[in-house]
């Protein structure tokens, strides 16, 4: 799938995000993963001009943000909850971020969503990726985190992206996950 079919297959299941608050869960093949991520930030923050939160749990705030200014992305419409940095030792000066011990550290995690997006400035959340949380965690801890996220998200009407990367050792979570999501997209 070449960049601009990738494209218009994120903004025909995002378009309405601002209106609807849905909660998608992206299924990505490793080639596509980078692509993807950038894409989905893009078109929020850019086409719909929207603010939100994304949770890094694959890279840290500065890789993350770096990649996403080389690619034209206003990373001052996102807040990062960064579960990467803190664990290897690095510090972070930011006001759009706020760090947790890492992805093993659920609750700390959680507070820090519960805290950021109550203050109503954000419409939309980006999880990238569920994968790493299995690597920290057991199948149903990863999953009843998942649902309590969406539910979280659905309770304070902010939509939701899960990022996944398709590899065997998630097709159980996915099905599951899936469940508690408006739709699955699959690229």
């Amino acid at each position: 799938m070449n960049e601009a079919d990738v494209s218009g297959k994120i903004a025909k299941q995002l378009a309405h995000m601002a209106e609807e608050k849905n909660v998608f869960l992206f299924v990505v093949s490793p080639e596509n993963y980078g692509l993807v991520c950038t894409l989905i930030a893009d078109y929020l923050t850019r086409e719909l001009r929207l603010e939100g939160i994304y949770i890094t749990l694959n890279t840290g705030y500065s890789k993350a943000t770096d990649t996403m200014k080389k690619k034209g992305i206003d990373t001052a419409k996102l807040f990062f909850v960064d579960a990467v940095s803190k664990s290897t030792g690095k510090t972070i000066k930011s006001d759009n971020c706020s760090l947790v011990e890492g992805p093993q550290s659920l609750t700390e995690l959680s507070m820090a969503i519960a805290t950021t997006a109550a203050s109503g400035k954000y419409s939309f959340l980006v999880m990238d990726s569920i994968n790493v949380l299995l690597l920290y965690n057991d199948l149903k801890t990863t999953e009843k985190f998942s649902h309590y996220l969406i539910s979280r998200m659905r309770s304070i009407n902010m939509g939701a992206i899960i990022l996944s990367v398709q590899d065997e050792t998630v097709d159980k979570m996915i099905s599951t996950v899936s469940q508690f999501c408006d739709g699955i997209v699959r690229l």
